[in-house]
């Protein structure tokens, strides 16, 4: 069939091919592409219904000439693609200001959260098996500032955007924030409750690596809390200010859980005792040990007493001098007992190797990141096992709301037929 109107832009009526339908369940107009056998059509009515097996259902170009703006497919006046749903409807006109927009107005609640159990807007689906196929793709050219490829939001200030560039020009892979534009400080009364970025995950909630830095955190109340053990393959260094620099400051180590308090006191009559801290005595385990060294000319010093509250200090050969004495206590802290057992894998020589294989940039596309997995008793770096995918239904109508058409493209008389239901 082949139909033409010599109308330009279609500013009338005027039409290359023209159907209408009487059914209310009927369809205006059918098509049938490359020797297609069978297709759907609506069961409440259609203006068209298109299938193909292969190449395009509905396929539109688009010309600029000299006459004037061609489309290859047209929507309203502002925007391309328009899509509507509810709990029983999918929509497809054109609306709004977006080159496309599709709006999820169903009243009903989704099922769960697989593709297959949520209600959306749009749905995207990979359902093939090849490398770099994707269900929903965008792309940011990056020529401009507050640009993204993707972008969600919950509020105008709380929203996200995947492939983004920001006011500064850096590019993010992910960037996410749910604070004010303006912040008042912790210290403010305002009260706070949105969470920029959160992550859950059965083997690792999530990791980062950068080639220069790795990770940076900041935060008014704390910069970082840890729930659990916390383990190092490097030095903890504080920086600490110093006039008009940094100057580095190491952390003291042990192989066992201690507590540490030291000070400064002095003889009367030969005889001291000191008192610990409220807070060292609530931290320590056993009774300490204790160092003093005299400060100045004695008779020597010995210890008379410990116990968890303090100690008592005595100059030998019952001295009555008034010197005073440093002290350092180290002791057991409270919590030693409870110590967990360092896990195997990570004082295993090649752990740190394998994470960062694990921790693997995919834009390097003639490598593969190393797999990781836990099987129930130890870190594994070896081939995944084979687990059962989660199945998604394809969001289409249901057959109960749709005609089967069944046809031969190469027997009109069946064509026919089709354009009497």
């Amino acid at each position: 069939v082949f139909g033409t109107s010599a109308q330009a832009n279609g500013v009338t009526l005027s039409s290359g091919i023209y159907g209408t339908s009487s059914n209310t369940a009927g369809t205006a107009v059918i098509g049938l592409g490359a020797n297609t056998a069978s297709g759907y059509t609506s069961a409440s009515g259609a203006g068209g219904a298109f299938t193909t097996r292969a190449g395009y259902g509905v396929m539109g170009t688009h010309f600029n000439g000299t006459n004037g703006d061609r489309w290859g497919f047209l929507g309203a006046s502002n925007a391309g693609v328009y899509g509507a749903f509810d709990a029983t409807h999918f929509g497809y006109i054109g609306r709004a200001n977006h080159g496309a927009e599709f709006i999820n107005n169903a009243t009903s609640a989704g099922t769960s959260y697989a593709g297959s159990g949520v209600r959306a807007g749009v749905y995207g689906y990979n359902i093939c098996g090849a490398n770099y196929n994707f269900g929903i793709s965008g792309f940011n050219g990056g020529s401009t500032n507050r640009t993204g490829a993707v972008h969600g939001a919950y509020t105008s200030t709380t929203w996200s955007s995947m492939g983004y560039q920001n006011s500064g020009g850096s590019a993010f892979g992910l960037y996410a924030t749910a604070a004010l534009t303006t912040g008042v400080g912790f210290l403010s009364n305002n009260s706070k409750s949105n969470i920029g970025i959160g992550s859950y995950g059965d083997l690792i909630g999530s990791w980062t690596r950068g080639e220069v830095m790795g990770h940076i955190s900041s935060g008014e109340l704390f910069s970082s809390y840890n729930l659990g053990d916390e383990y190092t393959s490097g030095h903890q260094i504080e920086l600490v200010e110093t006039n008009n620099e940094k100057t580095p400051a190491y952390s003291v180590t042990s192989t066992e859980i201690k507590i540490y308090a030291d000070g400064k006191a002095e003889l009367n009559n030969g005889i001291a005792t000191v008192k610990f801290s409220d807070s060292f005595i609530k931290l320590l385990g056993d009774n300490p040990n204790i160092t003093v060294t005299p400060i100045g000319e004695s008779e020597g010093l010995h210890i008379k007493e410990i116990t968890k509250t303090g100690f008592t200090v005595k100059e030998n050969k019952n001295g009555t001098s008034s010197v005073q004495f440093t002290w350092i206590a180290v002791g057991n802290r409270i919590d030693d007992k409870d110590k967990s057992a360092i896990p195997s894998d990570l004082t295993d020589k090649n752990f740190n190797k394998n994470m960062k294989e694990v921790m693997f940039n995919e834009s390097d596309t003639k490598h593969s990141a190393k797999p990781i997995w836990w099987d129930g008793s130890k870190i594994r770096f070896d081939a995944l096992p084979k687990n059962e995918k989660e199945t998604f239904e394809m969001p289409y109508p249901s057959n109960e709301s749709l005609n089967v058409i069944k046809a031969n493209a190469r027997k009109p008389k069946d064509l026919k037929k089709i354009s009497e239901k």
